[in-house]
């Protein structure tokens, strides 16, 4: 980057220099030969803001001459004749003479009237003390008994007024106890707003997912367990499918027919459910300890023993163990049914 010497005004590229404006010592040399600005002589300085010689400095005629230049015309206080002043003085030098030492009031008393603001009559004189140095004095200006007191009741009549219009209702406080349904409710609103934000919960991220893990299960990285060695193993379910699967015909149809085929809670004809009055599970375990066997998991499943097992099962079903119940009903009695509808929402 180029820049100017301020003496020699040569252009110059970045090299080492003294200081920001010079190029060279001999150039920052000349620029401390000044001249002062009060007695106007040559000398060398010691640094670049100075203005004024060693010797100006020292002296007073500095001092006074510019004390000189700082006068004005300006009036007197007392005689109110005109003098060539400074802006602290006040008196002209004839009064100086007079009034020794200025600083000391010097009072005169006078009348000074105290109108009422509003229906401008006289209240009462008031006698003031004035100095020498104020020329004119303010009236003062109050309102008197009359005024004051109209003054209050118009107050009182509009605060009253406010008060009549404004709703008074009960502040509430910060922080409101919260019921459980409403707990709920806003832990639901968090978690779907989570779902909706997160990368994860998209398509995009669970197609590359799926497709990683079926690479690496593959390719032998990720050893898939089955079964009874699955760390999300519950037990086998099958048994207790297969038995509501056969139950339609033998069992369902005939409970339905039985009531007409209406609900026996509310009297709707549509969606129809049986809800088990003895429950299903009652049911298998009087059947596996009727046969000695603690646990179907154990017996295969292509097997002879495991069909006549559910067999076993449609025969213990009985026309008193069922009732018709539309879909909203069965959710009210049942607990469980309650359950299940509630994770596949």
């Amino acid at each position: 980057m180029k820049w100017k010497c301020l003496i020699c005004g040569k252009q110059q590229k970045k090299v080492k220099r003294i200081s920001k404006k010079f190029c060279s010592k001999e150039c920052f040399d000349k620029a401390l030969n000044k001249k002062c600005n009060f007695c106007k002589k040559e000398y060398q300085a010691r640094t670049l803001s100075t203005r004024y010689c060693d010797k100006c400095k020292r002296s007073n005629e500095k001092n006074r001459f510019y004390y000189k230049n700082r006068k004005k015309n300006k009036k007197c206080c007392q005689c109110e004749s005109y003098f060539y002043g400074t802006d602290k003085q006040i008196l002209c030098p004839q009064c100086k003479k007079i009034l020794p030492n200025p600083l000391i009031h010097h009072y005169e008393e006078i009348e000074r009237p105290v109108i009422c603001r509003i229906c401008k009559q006289l209240i009462k004189n008031e006698i003031v003390k004035k100095s020498f140095r104020t020329l004119d004095y303010r009236i003062n200006d109050k309102p008197c008994l009359k005024c004051s007191e109209e003054i209050r009741n118009k107050k009182k009549l509009l605060r009253e007024q406010k008060k009549q219009n404004k709703k008074h209702v009960k502040r509430k406080s910060y922080y409101v106890k919260k019921t459980k349904a409403e707990k709920e409710e806003s832990r639901k609103r968090v978690s779907d707003n989570m779902k909706r934000n997160n990368p994860m919960f998209s398509k995009k991220t669970r197609l590359k997912v799926s497709k990683t893990f079926k690479k690496n299960i593959a390719s032998g990285k990720i050893k898939y367990k089955h079964g009874k060695d699955h760390h999300l193993w519950k037990g086998n379910r099958r048994f207790n499918l297969v038995c509501r699967s056969r139950l339609y015909a033998p069992w369902i149809k005939k409970v339905m027919a039985r009531d007409k085929f209406f609900c026996t809670l509310c009297g709707k004809k549509g969606q129809l459910q049986v809800h088990h009055i003895r429950f299903l599970r009652d049911i298998i375990k009087v059947v596996l300890l009727r046969n000695n066997i603690k646990n179907i998991n154990d017996i295969d499943v292509n097997s002879d023993i495991y069909e006549n097992l559910i067999q076993e099962v449609v025969n213990d079903h009985h026309l008193s163990d069922g009732i018709t119940v539309c879909k909203k009903c069965h959710i009210k009695i049942d607990d469980r049914y309650r359950a299940k509808i509630g994770d596949k929402k």
